[in-house]
């Protein structure tokens, strides 16, 4: 069984490799960017040698980077765009949170996903594509929401959970980690992250909490020569619980 399931895995990984290097020189384009986040979940179970059973979190975040350029794009001034304390607020009244976004063209996504042992995780993300805008110093922002209703997480398995996401990141999209460091949200357990990835010369930050058994995880993708800017804090620090 377990032979199998690393079959899927290495077979799943081979494809997005494939992915990657489809796209990798378009990522070069400074015109308009379209980037899209699709997030995939893999828990499986590994049996040692002494029969000990260890649960091992596997999370992917798989990037699509779709590039069009156009010849006559309009430029934008700076100025007369929103500044980051106009920025949209969304409420997810389902969880009762809030968080922000640059603008309110955002998309939302559904997704359930099936795994055996842990039974099915419900997804729904927000993406917002900036375009490329030359206003806008980021590629792009997620806001994502996974519910396990039928499994709760042990104490033991939280630092495990957080673990995976670092180090399945890193294989699955050749990143360098630059930093991995352990925030909390009124007592619940997170992670802050900072990735390069050479291949595209981007950055991604990502922020993900463990709250009444389930994840909320806010991503936002960086262009190279913009790594400092202060709309990554904006966007991270919006989350918000409402009383």
């Amino acid at each position: 069984m377990f032979i199998t399931k690393t079959a899927k895995f290495l077979n799943l990984a081979f494809r997005i490799k494939k992915l990657k290097t489809k796209y990798k020189n378009s990522a070069l384009c400074l015109t308009e960017n379209l980037v899209s986040i699709y997030t995939l979940r893999f828990i499986h179970k590994t049996v040692v040698s002494n029969l000990r059973k260890q649960e091992t979190y596997i999370i992917l975040i798989i990037f699509s980077l779709l590039i069009g350029c156009k010849d006559n794009k309009k430029e934008i001034d700076f100025q007369n765009r929103k500044t980051n304390s106009e920025w949209s607020k969304i409420e997810y009244k389902e969880r009762n949170v809030e968080f922000k976004f640059p603008a309110k063209d955002y998309k939302i996504e559904h997704d359930t996903l099936k795994v055996d042992w842990l039974g099915n995780v419900h997804l729904q993300r927000w993406t917002f594509n900036t375009k490329n805008e030359k206003n806008y110093p980021n590629f792009g922002y997620s806001f994502s929401h996974y519910k396990y209703p039928e499994h709760n997480f042990t104490k033991e398995e939280i630092d495990e959970f957080f673990d995976g996401i670092v180090k399945n990141l890193m294989d699955a999209l050749d990143a360098e980690l630059i930093y991995n460091r352990q925030i909390d949200y009124h007592g619940n357990h997170g992670r802050e992250l900072y990735y390069f990835m050479p291949s595209t010369k981007i950055y991604l930050t990502e922020r993900t909490y463990l709250i009444n058994n389930e994840q909320y995880a806010l991503t936002v993708i960086t262009k190279k020569e913009k790594i400092l800017n202060k709309s990554i804090k904006t966007f991270l620090e919006s989350f918000a619980i409402l009383k």
